[in-house]
């Protein structure tokens, strides 16, 4: 009787202060006293609906056996969790629905995605039967890394991943191309590569193909010289073109400067009646035109050695990378993406053959 009354007692004083906060707060450190906790509570508050905060609690109770996720559904630690469902291997439409009592997890699925997480990409495809989340932050994230880096990083797994509408993340993948895009030139060559791997369209692609062509046409015209209306006919096409062009505007300024310089050596004086500073323009553009040549035979020169080495050992991505950014910066843009997507493709298979090992 003494017993009884010292426990009825006890239950008094911890339900007087108990408040549902109390309950989530416990079961985030001790499952089984925030049973107990909300066991009174419910005996102290007959008629209030506690339904949610029940289930709460009940399913960490449930889940707080299981080795690989029981401590992170506790703590309510959703990278624990990730990991732990990683390990497990496996997620059924039971345990799905456990989860999502303790777990937003969409938006926290949708977080985890949107910077490549592993862990988030893998369970993403254990639970793309139950659930599908928003594209947008992973695709401007796969741009990001792809221009950032694409030797090493192989965008097309990301095309197919279980929990994301195939079609929604095209769209959103052509609106992250738009928006690299409009950072500016320097990035033309590898978001078209990265739309080409993708087969992902979107409003400037056929410019950027334009674009290509014209930059090959002009560097055919620095190394074999073209006529004033063959010129005329690159500048119009230069000026038709809808996309920034400063790059290729140097490159033509270039080529009228090997059009118009004379083709026979400049006399050590001046010309009578003509101005010094008339003397001195033909002598720097003479001088600019054999420096731009002898360039362009140097790069030749380049693209032919790493070619032979390429013939030597080709399925060195190394090699083809070089080779890829020789090609772009004499602006044999088509080239470069060819080499850029046979060093990404070599890379990527070695990275498979050393986890196979």
């Amino acid at each position: 009787m003494k017993k009884l009354l010292i426990a009825l007692i006890v239950i008094s004083v911890l339900s007087f202060s108990i408040t549902k906060e109390d309950i989530l707060k416990t079961s985030r450190e001790d499952i089984e006293r925030a049973v107990k906790l909300l066991k009174i509570y419910i005996a102290q508050h007959p008629d209030e609906n506690v339904e949610d905060i029940g289930k709460i609690v009940f399913v960490k109770k449930k889940l707080s056996s299981d080795p690989f996720i029981g401590e992170a559904v506790v703590k309510e630690n959703f990278d624990a969790l990730l990991k732990g469902l990683v390990e497990k291997g496996s997620i059924s439409k039971e345990l799905f629905d456990d989860l999502k009592v303790i777990f937003n997890f969409k938006d926290e699925l949708e977080k985890r995605l949107s910077n490549l997480d592993e862990n988030a990409l893998k369970v993403c495809n254990m639970v793309g039967r139950y659930i599908k989340v928003s594209c947008s932050g992973v695709a401007k994230k796969i741009v990001e890394e792809y221009v950032k880096n694409p030797l090493k990083f192989d965008p097309k797994p990301y095309l197919n991943l279980a929990c994301i509408d195939k079609n929604e993340m095209k769209k959103a993948l052509s609106t992250a191309l738009e928006e690299k895009f409009k950072e500016g030139e320097k990035y033309y060559l590898k978001i078209w590569t990265l739309a080409e791997i993708l087969n992902v369209d979107f409003p400037h692609l056929k410019d950027l193909k334009e674009y290509s062509n014209l930059s090959m046409d002009i560097d055919e015209a620095l190394r074999s010289g073209v006529s004033t209306e063959e010129y005329d006919k690159l500048m119009n096409r230069l000026n038709n073109l809808k996309v920034e062009k400063s790059y290729l505007e140097k490159k033509m300024e270039n080529l009228k400067k090997m059009i118009y310089s004379p083709e026979k050596p400049q006399r050590t004086n001046p010309p009578t009646g003509k101005p010094i500073i008339t003397y001195i323009a033909v002598t720097v553009v003479s001088a600019a035109a054999f420096f731009i040549i002898l360039l362009l035979l140097d790069s030749r020169h380049n693209v032919k050695r790493i070619k032979r080495k390429i013939e030597k050992d080709p399925l060195n991505p190394d090699l083809h990378i070089r080779l890829a950014e020789l090609y772009e910066r004499i602006g044999r843009l088509e080239d470069a993406m060819e080499e850029y997507k046979i060093a990404s493709k070599l890379s990527n298979s070695k990275e498979k053959n050393k986890e196979d090992d």
